[in-house]
C-alpha cells in the first residue's frame, strides 16, 4: 500500500530499504526546487547501508510526469531556462548510474523530460489503459540536447527510437511488446507488483560502489554526455503537448 499523507511536492519514504520516492504534484514537472530535492532523497538512498531499492511514483490521478516545468521556464530569464535543462539532464545522468536497483511505477503520462526520467530507471512498470511514454518535442518544434537523446536511446532500439523521435504515444502493452517497459500491470495492482520486485531485487543493491561502476561502464557515454552541461538549442517559447 502506498503511502498516505504525503505532503511536499517531494518526499521520499523508506520500507526496509525500498525507499519509495514520491512525486506529489498534479502534473510531477521539474524545476529548480524539484530537481534539488530529488537530489537530496537520492544522496539519503545512496547513503543507505545495506539492501537497497528505489521505487519512483506519483501521487497524480492521470500524470506520472510531463517533464520540465514550462510555466516556470516562460517566467523565467533565458539563461535560468538554460539552467535548468540542464541540470535536469545531469539529474538523469546520476540515475541511470545510481548504485541500487530502480523501478519506475508509470501510472499515468510519461511525457517528454518525463519520458526521460523513467528511461533513467532500470525497470518501468506501467498501468494498462491510462498514459502513454512520448517525446513530443517534434510536434513542439523542439529539439533536444544530446544528453536527453542519448537517456532514451540507450533503453531502447533504434527502430523504437526512430517511433519516439516521431512522437509516437506508446501505451504500456505497446511499451512492453517494444522492450522499453517491462510489465504491464492492471491500475489496482501496480503498486503492489512493483514493491515485490523491489523485494526480489533489494539484495542488488547492497554493493553499491560495484554495481555503480558496472552501470557507468554500460552507460558512460550517455551519463558523460549528461554531465557535460552542452546546450546545442536555444529555449524556445512556450509550447505544450495535447495529450
Amino acid at each position: 500500500i502506498m503511502d498516505k499523507n504525503i505532503e511536499n511536492d517531494v518526499e521520499l519514504k523508506n520500507h526496509d530499504g525500498i525507499f519509495i520516492l514520491y512525486l506529489n504534484t498534479d502534473e510531477n514537472r521539474f524545476n529548480p526546487t524539484s530537481v534539488n530535492k530529488i537530489h537530496d532523497a537520492l544522496d539519503i538512498v545512496e547513503a543507505h547501508k545495506g539492501p537497497t531499492a528505489l521505487i519512483t511514483v506519483s501521487t497524480s490521478p492521470k500524470i506520472w510526469s510531463n517533464g520540465l516545468d514550462l510555466d516556470w521556464m516562460g517566467d523565467s530569464a533565458q539563461g535560468e531556462a538554460a539552467i535548468l535543462i540542464s541540470d535536469f539532464i545531469k539529474l538523469c545522468g546520476r540515475l541511470i548510474v545510481f548504485p541500487c536497483p530502480t523501478i519506475a511505477c508509470i501510472s499515468g503520462h510519461a511525457f517528454a523530460g518525463g519520458c526521460m526520467f523513467s528511461f533513467c530507471h532500470d525497470y518501468r512498470f506501467m498501468v494498462k489503459g491510462k498514459g502513454f511514454i512520448c517525446l513530443p518535442e517534434l510536434d513542439l518544434n523542439m529539439n533536444l540536447p544530446r544528453g536527453m537523446s542519448t537517456v532514451c536511446q540507450v533503453k531502447c532500439n533504434p527502430e523504437v527510437f526512430t517511433e519516439l523521435i516521431y512522437g509516437k504515444r506508446f501505451t504500456a502493452e505497446e511499451g512492453v511488446q517494444n522492450k522499453i517497459v517491462h510489465k504491464a500491470c492492471n491500475k489496482k495492482t501496480l503498486f503492489e507488483q512493483c514493491f515485490t520486485f523491489a523485494k526480489e531485487k533489494l539484495d542488488r543493491g547492497v554493493n553499491k560502489k560495484t554495481l555503480k561502476e558496472l552501470k557507468y561502464q554500460a552507460y558512460h557515454e550517455c551519463y558523460e554526455a549528461c554531465q557535460s552541461g552542452d546546450l546545442v538549442v536555444d529555449v524556445k517559447p512556450v509550447l505544450r503537448a495535447k495529450i
